[in-house]
């Protein structure tokens, strides 16, 4: 097929699992239940080919808490079976392709701006997921009952394709695909054979009825005046050809009943369109990518936030990375609101230390750094007003200190072997994200290494941005900037010592250990309270 209706990617392919779909959708029309297997069918469907690796990122960034936090969608009252596995592969893996990126902004911006689109797009959504369930569930039933089902769905694939076609008339973006593709249906073989044996069952023919009625409203005059059979139609067989075409089935040794002979007509009408219609499963999934990031948009704005499509820096500019009211989507949903603030590097190889109190937004600006280039690589509004990124061949995220049961090595080691596989793995272009590096040993030690991580980090130009509470040795790295050409960024403190969960130019002087440890409770008075309790 020319057409093929591929949101995801700028260049349309198709899928290696292409003909499981075709092989399941036939499976479900013949057999009338394919127990489910057609909502699976996007499970573990190949994504476009990605230099990510989510097993660098996707466990620190709580990958599935943002799904469920800030991209299961809903219409209106009705909440669609979203295949969340999908979705996470395709978020976590974006395109190599920088033009596919692009492609899938494009169409996220004519969404938005178009709410007669919008809400094509929503209404042609829930009209396929809707279909692909009656094809996957259709039940039991008798052979009479059956065919009539098959013929209902047949009819149910008309009314999608000339729904689509019908839609996005004037759309410059790869929303056009889906009018192309129902368009170029329209005119094969197939549809034809479709529209003909519909028109023909809904119009076998024409009947002219005299009815004679009594003062009472009842019938009792019927007579039938002419009958005009649908002789145009190329399923139109005159009564003799019928009745020789069965005499002839006798003659061979066959037995077929008329609704028999209707049941292979379904199926063989069926076999020519099912081909080029199979696509409509793969483009569920596309279109709940597209739905989800408008979600993501909707609810940010209820919250008082704004989302935007980034702009990428150009690969030869020197120009750093830049977002105005960044805000972390983890904290959508949450009590205490999400606070934005303003992020930008001077330099496209920034190397920036992040220094401030526990507490005072180090991790969660790590975090909103990190998912702000996953969500805006992957073709998805990013969580800020405005902001131009680096294009970058892989994302590298160490935030979580966890403890496991099989864990080989202590705290340090596995942090060790984490910076380690960044070295593996990592190749120039890469954004590495980095919490509290080293800060499970002693200080002077820490250091140490801290400076080695730093200083190749500089070397292999990657973008990084690290928070560490080494702050005597940050302050010391900053007075000797030029020779490794650090950035530093420290959280404000308002007058009450408080942070403002703004970042500002500078080292932090002081954790605020003691200050946190009051807020908490944790005093000599407050815990002297505590044992006299236990007394």
């Amino acid at each position: 097929m020319k057409n093929i209706p591929d949101l995801l990617n700028a260049s349309p392919f198709n899928p290696p699992s292409f003909k499981r779909y075709q092989r399941a959708l036939g499976y479900a029309f013949t057999t009338g239940d394919s127990a489910g297997a057609l909502r699976h069918l996007l499970d573990d469907a190949p994504v476009s080919p990605s230099t990510f690796d989510a097993e660098n990122f996707s466990e620190d960034l709580f990958i599935d808490e943002l799904i469920n936090r800030c991209f299961q969608f809903r219409l209106e009252k009705w909440a669609p079976s979203f295949n969340v596995r999908y979705f996470k592969r395709v978020l976590c893996h974006p395109p190599e392709d920088r033009s596919s990126t692009l492609f899938r902004q494009g169409i996220q911006k004519e969404l938005a701006a178009n709410k007669d689109w919008r809400r094509q797009f929503k209404r042609l959504y829930r009209t396929m997921v809707e279909l692909r369930d009656e094809f996957d569930t259709q039940g039991v039933m008798g052979p009479m009952f059956f065919t009539r089902r098959r013929i209902d769905l047949l009819t149910d694939v008309k009314d999608l394709i000339d729904m689509a076609k019908d839609s996005f008339d004037g759309a410059t973006s790869g929303l056009s695909r889906i009018r192309d593709w129902a368009m170029e249906l329209k005119q094969t073989e197939g549809y034809q054979k479709l529209f003909d044996f519909l028109n023909y069952e809904n119009n076998l023919a024409t009947v002219k009825l005299e009815l004679g009625v009594a003062a009472d409203g009842s019938v009792r005059r019927f007579n039938i005046i002419e009958i005009q059979e649908n002789k145009k139609n190329r399923y139109y067989q005159h009564p003799v050809q019928r009745f020789f075409v069965k005499v002839a089935m006798v003659l061979r040794g066959y037995r077929v009943s008329s609704e028999g002979l209707v049941a292979r007509w379904v199926e063989d009408v069926f076999e020519s369109i099912c081909n080029n219609f199979a696509y409509f499963i793969a483009l569920i999934g596309d279109m709940e990518f597209h739905l989800a990031g408008l979600h993501f948009v909707d609810k940010a704005k209820k919250e008082g936030h704004r989302c935007c499509q980034p702009k990428f820096i150009e690969t030869r500019s020197a120009r750093g990375r830049c977002i105005e009211k960044l805000f972390n989507p983890l904290l959508l949903g949450e009590e205490k609101p999400a606070v934005a603030c303003h992020l930008c590097a001077t330099r496209s190889d920034a190397v920036v230390i992040i220094t401030g109190p526990n507490s005072g937004g180090k991790t969660r600006l790590l975090q909103a750094i990190a998912l702000s280039q996953l969500l805006g690589q992957a073709g998805l509004p990013v969580p800020g007003s405005s902001a131009h990124i680096h294009w970058v061949t892989n994302l590298f995220v160490t935030l979580l200190d966890s403890n496991r049961a099989d864990q080989k090595e202590g705290r340090l080691g596995t942090e060790l072997l984490r910076i380690k596989r960044v070295f593996e793995k990592a190749s120039s272009g890469s954004l590495v994200v980095l919490d509290e590096l080293c800060s499970g040993t002693n200080p002077q030690e820490g250091e140490e290494i801290f400076l080695l991580v730093v200083s190749l980090l500089r070397e292999l130009t990657f973008e990084s941005f690290i928070s560490t509470h080494f702050l005597r040795f940050a302050s010391h790295l900053e007075q000797s900037e030029q020779q490794l050409d650090l950035e530093f960024l420290q959280v404000e403190l308002d007058e009450k010592q408080d942070p403002t969960y703004q970042f500002v130019p500078g080292v932090a002087d002081t954790s605020l250990a003691t200050h946190t440890a009051r807020r908490l409770g944790i005093t000599r008075e407050e815990l002297i309270k505590l044992i006299k309790t236990k007394e």
